[in-house]
């Protein structure tokens, strides 16, 4: 069956239509994985802009606090640490995978200090240690920049290497080189049988 579908030139032709089909679809599918890839890591640096924001929150309540000494910011500064830190627990193996364990061991204890200091201010509507508390804030918002950093620049390796020239090229040559490798045996064939 298959020697009478390549013996006629209509057979061959369609033998060649299905193969360059059949590559397309195969590319078609990869450039689909791709971008249902890239989806899913522009959707978590999504989330990790939440967290960020967050944190930038905490960081506006307590200088409202410091400066014109709110104590209704004390709350809030408590509201946003604890959305702080649910994301990041929700996150948190994605965060591991991309700053380490220690990194995020780092920011844990920061945030558990930062917030147990709030706490301790919001019972007792004592004075923070200013000092320490900013220092606290500042590594939060360092991480978390750090974090978003290290997600931009993997995005980007990935766009940039989808697009590298040597890819595209060899996207687009071996159709035509599969196809001229077919033509060339196609002739081949037809003076060979004469």
């Amino acid at each position: 069956m298959l020697r009478t579908l390549f013996s006629t030139i209509r057979g061959r032709v369609i033998a060649i239509f299905i193969l360059c089909f059949g590559f397309a679809g195969i590319l078609t599918g990869i450039y689909s994985w791709q971008v249902l890839n890239l989806k899913k890591k522009l959707l978590l640096m999504e989330e990790f802009h939440g967290l960020f924001e967050d944190i930038l929150e905490v960081r506006r309540y307590e200088k409202n606090f410091m400066y014109f000494r709110e104590i209704s910011s004390l709350q809030e500064i408590s509201h946003y640490l604890e959305r702080t830190s649910k994301k990041a627990d929700r996150l948190a193996l994605k965060i591991i995978t991309i700053v380490g364990e220690e990194g995020f061991k780092q920011f844990e204890e920061n945030l558990l200090r930062y917030k147990t200091s709030i706490e301790a201010c919001i019972k007792k509507c004592g004075e923070p240690d200013i000092v320490e508390l900013r220092a606290m804030g500042t590594s939060m918002v360092d991480f978390a920049q750090k974090l978003l950093q290290e997600k931009r620049k993997r995005i980007t390796w990935i766009l940039h290497g989808y697009n590298h020239p040597l890819r595209l090229e060899v996207e687009f040559s071996v159709p035509s080189w599969l196809f001229g490798v077919l033509c060339g045996f196609e002739i081949w064939y037809l003076k060979s049988t004469r």
